[in-house]
Order: C-alpha cells, then structure tokens, then sequence
C-alpha cells in the first residue's frame, strides 16, 4: 500500500510541472551565437501514465527564426 501512495504523491508532484512556461534567457557566447537575450518557451506533458514528463522547448531570439517548435 505504501507504494501506491508514494507513486500518487510522486505524480501529483509532476502535474505541478504540467503545462506552458516562458522565460528570459541571457544567451552567453559560443560558437553557434552571439550575446544576447531569447525568449524560451517549454511545454511539459505527461507521458507513460503520468510517470514522466516529456518536455519541448524553442527560444526565440530577436532577428534569428524560432527554434523546433512554435510557441503560442
């Protein structure tokens, strides 16, 4: 019984996560860009039952396209 218990509080724990988030980012440089900043956008799902969490993610930087996927 224990473990189910745990595993629940563990899921409840991950759907805190669930959803859309955006974020500034100060880009360091590198060899792949400049200084700078971005917007990041990451949407968390949740996969395999509830047991993980699958993340995507795009930035977009000012002047540049929008990295994998289009952010809403």
């Amino acid at each position: 019984m224990r473990q189910s218990t745990e595993l629940a509080r563990r899921r409840e724990l991950l759907r805190r996560l669930e959803g859309t988030w955006t974020g500034e980012e100060t880009l360091a440089p590198s060899p792949w860009a400049a200084t700078g900043t971005a917007t990041g956008h990451m949407i968390f799902a949740p996969a395999l039952g509830g047991v993980i969490l699958t993340q995507q993610y795009a930035r977009n930087v000012r002047d540049r396209p929008a990295s994998p996927f289009k952010a809403s």
